[in-house]
C-alpha cells in the first residue's frame, strides 16, 4: 500500500467460504494482493461455512487450496502472513446462534479499533434468496455494532 493512504481497518466476511468460488477465486485472488503488498496492514477475512472447524482446520484449508492453485509458487513467508488475517466461524445461515457468534467475532478489536464489514454471499443462489434475505431482516440487530 502507499505509505500515504489511509484506509481504515476491513473485516471481509465470506459466507460460504469452503466451496469452489472462495477456493479458486477469492483466497487466490487475497493472497496475490499480499504477495503484492497490496491489502492494507488491517485487512482481515473472516471465514463463515457449515463445516465444523476451528481456525486450524480452516487455515489448512486455505493452505491446501492455495498450493492445489499456485503449487511450487506459494512463498511460505507470504503466506504466514496472509494466514494470520484470517478467522473461521462456523455457521448455519437459518440459526440466530451463528449470527450471535459473527457478531462476536467481529466484535473483537483488531488493531485497537473496530473495522468496517464487507459480507460476500459466496453460496449457492437458493440459500441465498428468500430464506437468508428474512433471516437478515429478522436478525439484523444482532449486527449493529457500536462504534
Amino acid at each position: 500500500m502507499n505509505a500515504n493512504s489511509t484506509i481504515d481497518p476491513c473485516n471481509f466476511v465470506i459466507f460460504g467460504t469452503t466451496g469452489n468460488l472462495s477456493a479458486i477465486k477469492l483466497l487466490p485472488a487475497f493472497y496475490h494482493l499480499e504477495a503484492a503488498n497490496r491489502l492494507p496492514q488491517d485487512f482481515y477475512v473472516t471465514a463463515f461455512a457449515r463445516r465444523e472447524w476451528g481456525l486450524d482446520e480452516w487455515c489448512k484449508f486455505v493452505e491446501t487450496e492455495l498450493t492445489k492453485k499456485l503449487g511450487d509458487k506459494l512463498d511460505r513467508e507470504i503466506f504466514a502472513k496472509f494466514i494470520k488475517r484470517m478467522a473461521y466461524v462456523r455457521g448455519e445461515l437459518h440459526d440466530l446462534q451463528s449470527y450471535k457468534n459473527l457478531k462476536q467475532e467481529l466484535e473483537q478489536p483488531r488493531a485497537g479499533k473496530r473495522a468496517n464489514i464487507i459480507f460476500y454471499l459466496s453460496i449457492k443462489p437458493e440459500a441465498s434468496s428468500a430464506l437468508f434475505l428474512l433471516r437478515w431482516k429478522k436478525y439484523h440487530s444482532c449486527f449493529t455494532l457500536p462504534l
